[in-house]
This record gives structure tokens, sequence and C-alpha cells, in this order.
């Protein structure tokens, strides 16, 4: 989701989807325009001999994205870095199992609620592949009910609560 580029971490997951399992059964969809480094990315789907298995749907406006995640197997996301990572929070909400990768705001987004690899790893991506796919309903039921956590008034509740303390420290320091 977003865009294809070095730091979404595509390389990695064509290099891992290609390893997986999962490639006999599963198509992978990838979903965002071309970005830093997209289309060197692209060319290596001919070497991996993933062609007729992948799907590039190029971008897509924000209310095509919960239908597709809903449809979707599972969320794939072995992103180098995310600041926070939406799109994690976004799949579990549709009940999709998601895969996210160790490094930036991603394993504390999901909570526990993901499959966690390296992004440096390809081999580790495919495993990992191959057991989001095992997720049962009902962690992804679970995951569902910790994303319906994340609401823009929860969040606007806890911005408001950083700026009472810092007017505390502030008012404590005069």
């Amino acid at each position: 989701m977003g865009s294809i580029d070095v730091r979404k971490n595509v390389l990695n997951l064509l290099r891992a989807y290609a390893q997986s399992g999962a490639r006999s059964d599963f198509a992978l969809v990838i979903v965002g325009a071309p970005g830093h480094g997209g289309e060197k990315i692209l060319e290596q789907v001919g070497h991996l001999g993933i062609e007729d298995r992948l799907h590039c749907l190029g971008y897509l406006p924000n209310t095509d994205l919960p239908g597709l995640y809903a449809g979707a197997s599972a969320f794939l996301f072995p992103t180098h870095y995310e600041g926070f990572g939406l799109p994690i929070l976004e799949a579990m909400a549709c009940g999709t199992p998601v895969l996210t990768g160790t490094k930036g705001a991603a394993p504390e987004i999901a909570g526990g609620h993901a499959v966690l690899v390296e992004p440096e790893d390809p081999a580790g991506i495919a495993h990992g592949i191959d057991k989001v796919l095992t997720t049962t309903e009902e962690a992804c039921h679970q995951a569902r009910a910790y994303a319906a956590k994340f609401t823009w008034e929860s969040c606007a509740l806890s911005v408001l609560e950083v700026y009472k303390e810092a007017l505390q420290q502030s008012e404590q320091e005069r």
C-alpha cells in the first residue's frame, strides 16, 4: 500500500514471495504507484519468475482500500520503516491477517497481532508469508478489536493529554 519504493521493502517481498509455498496458491497484489527506486524493483519480477502471479494495481483511492483489504488472504507489509503504520491497522480493522517488519513503529502498532519478520531476510519473510496464511479467525477477531481502539477521537484525547502535561511542567518550572 502507498507506493512501490525502497522504504516499503517491495524487492525483498517479491523475493520472499518467489520462495514461499504460497506462491502456487495465492497471487500477490501490490497497490501503489512506483516511488523511490520503484521502476528498478519492478524490473526484478521477470528474474524472479513471478510475472504470472503478480498484479500491480497502481494507485487506488482510499475508498477502494477496505474492500481490497477484506478480500485479501493476508496483508504483507515487511517495511523497512514506518512512522506510524496506518495500513497495518487498516488491514486489521478489515479482519485481514498481517505480516509486517520488525523495524520502526510497525511492531508497536501491530501490538502483538501480526507476524513480524526481519525486513532484510527474504527467506524469513517467505516463512512469515506461509505462517500468516494460517492465522486463525479468533486471532483476526482479536486484531480487529485491537485496531478498533485507534480512533481519531482517542488520538485527539491523547494529544490533548500531552499538551496538558507540557503545560503543567511549564507552570511548575516558573
